[in-house]
């Protein structure tokens, strides 16, 4: 939705009197106004929830060719959206890396200890700060400020990873991916014009439990310096 509303906006293809149909957020989507303020977008938002319908006189949408793909989209879309985010508010900051800690009922560090000495270890040695998210815990304002400073963002395949919206172009993602219903954010972070590395994990994308090995550390971190 995000992407075709700032594909909207920047080409003014719609009124500013026209309400925009969209389907309901989830209800952990806290800060959804943030987003649609941040796009600057003026028009009555009309949200849908499934089986319910509206009279209407007129409908626009877009209908891309040759395959309308919900997620397949232009490389320019990625563009327009991460133009309409960035900011350089945080460029003067010192530069970090980040640990995103989830705390949910799948895909959670088995040994977070274990992974953040490794990662600490590694910050201090190339000058940088570190730092870890919580991502179940912490306030939308700590989030967006954790990764816009961050120069290296080390996390488990989940939500919380699409807040690498508001992180630098020379941010780089390393992402914990299951190889069992395996799912990534490759696309979004090289759309975004970032740097993305993933890091196969022998789980499923429902397992609890992710056990990170300090040999996978120790090699990770060696080819991030090489």
């Amino acid at each position: 939705m995000l992407f075709r509303s700032s594909f909207i906006k920047k080409k003014n293809l719609l009124p500013s009197n026209t309400p925009i149909l969209m389907r309901s957020p989830q209800d952990n989507f806290l800060h959804f106004e943030t987003y649609i303020k941040t796009l600057d977008i003026s028009n009555e938002i009309v949200f849908l929830k499934p089986g319910t319908s509206i009279p209407l006189k007129r409908l626009m949408f877009l209908n891309f060719q040759p395959i309308n793909a919900l997620y397949c989209l232009p490389e320019s879309f990625y563009e327009l959206l991460y133009a309409s985010f960035h900011s350089s508010h945080y460029s003067n900051c010192n530069r970090s890396v980040l640990l995103v800690a989830r705390n949910e009922k799948i895909r959670n560090f088995e040994n977070l200890d274990l992974v953040a000495n490794h990662l600490e270890k590694w910050a201090k040695k190339n000058g940088l700060d570190f730092q870890i998210l919580r991502s179940g815990s912490a306030n939308f304002e700590e989030t967006r400020r954790q990764f816009a400073r961050a120069k290296f963002i080390f996390a488990i395949h989940g939500g919380a990873n699409y807040n690498i919206i508001w992180s630098q172009v020379d941010t780089t993602l390393v992402e914990f991916i299951p190889i069992r219903s395996t799912d990534s954010l490759l696309h979004l972070a090289l759309g975004f014009g970032q740097n993305y590395l993933p890091i196969a994990i022998n789980h499923g994308k429902g397992d609890k439990f992710y056990e990170i090995s300090p040999t996978q550390m120790d090699q990770i971190l060696q080819f991030l310096d090489s």
